[in-house]
């Protein structure tokens, strides 16, 4: 349903843009959720983007004096020449989001609104459960997804996908 996206339902767009940048990024939901259109917290530069979170946003478990580190998505096509890859690129996925949500912002700045009217921001719990539903439509299932199935479950999965295949745990 995610394909292609000049005609995909906004609901369809944010869970791809949700989904691809969880497991590109390892983020939580709430990392996700702080994310923002506001000036300067996004910024394209040659072969990804580069997020900055909200002011005033704190990670889980970090203290007031900790900054969030800025989060760099890399664009695929700077790893793979591969078509079908194109259609993973968590980067084309987020400038088709933006794109497709330009006129309905009102004034809100945060990445994720809801694609319903009045299309508020959404919460992170929202973020979690179009995750969730990504990871429910993967053909074949995912490794993660033998009984219940959670948001969380992106992070270790990508991680360790990505460790596996050689990957230094920096990156």
């Amino acid at each position: 349903p995610f394909e292609p996206l000049s005609n995909a339902p906004l609901l369809q767009l944010s869970i791809k843009v949700s989904s691809l940048l969880a497991a590109a990024t390892s983020r939580r939901c709430s990392e996700l959720h702080a994310l923002t259109l506001a000036p300067g917290h996004i910024r394209w530069e040659p072969g990804g983007v580069r997020l900055v979170s909200s002011a005033g946003f704190l990670t889980k478990n970090q203290s007031d004096s900790f900054q969030p580190p800025d989060i760099f998505v890399p664009d695929l096509k700077s790893f793979s020449a591969v078509a079908a890859d194109r259609l993973l690129c968590p980067v084309r996925a987020l400038k088709w989001y933006i794109s497709r949500t330009k006129p309905i912002r009102s004034g809100h700045h945060q990445l994720f609104l809801a694609s319903t009217t009045p299309h508020q921001p959404v919460t992170r719990d929202t973020i979690a459960r179009g995750i969730v539903t990504a990871i429910r439509s993967v053909p074949g299932g995912w490794p993660a997804a033998e009984g219940n199935i959670h948001a969380h479950d992106v992070r270790g999965v990508s991680s360790s996908w990505a460790f596996f295949k050689g990957i230094p745990i920096e990156e």
